[in-house]
């Protein structure tokens, strides 16, 4: 991975494990120990961060072909692994019982918010 990629590779994943704490800390508020909407939480939690460092090493793969067509199909083919790979662990959260699917995807959701987020916090430590 190139050193920018690193560092927004990083700083992504530390927002979705600050998401994760928050999100946590509110579920644990609002709704005691819940084992299975904490653990729903903490589950989407990391497939926002696998996701996210898999679309990178992803996407700097296909910025490193020289061939356009070849970068596409590799676009394309990494998105249907990632999109088979959540779906398969969203299943097999759904069919083990201990997970709150519901949660699952609030957890996913630090994903998003990291994502928006970046810029700013990039700006921050750059001062």
């Amino acid at each position: 991975m190139y050193d920018h990629t690193k560092k927004v590779v990083l700083g992504v994943s530390l927002l979705i494990a600050l998401w994760c704490i928050i999100g946590e800390l509110l579920i644990y508020i609002f709704m005691g120990v819940n084992v299975k909407a904490m653990l729903g939480f903490l589950l989407g939690c990391t497939i926002g961060v696998a996701s996210f460092i898999h679309m990178s090493v992803a996407l700097e793969n296909s910025l490193d072909m020289a061939d356009e067509e070849a970068a596409k199909k590799n676009t394309v083919r990494t998105f249907i692994i990632r999109a088979v790979v959540i779906a398969a662990v969203m299943l097999a959260a759904f069919f083990s019982g201990y997970f709150n699917l519901v949660f699952v995807v609030l957890g996913m959701f630090g994903l998003k918010a990291a994502a928006y987020l970046q810029p700013f916090i990039e700006k921050l430590f750059q001062k």
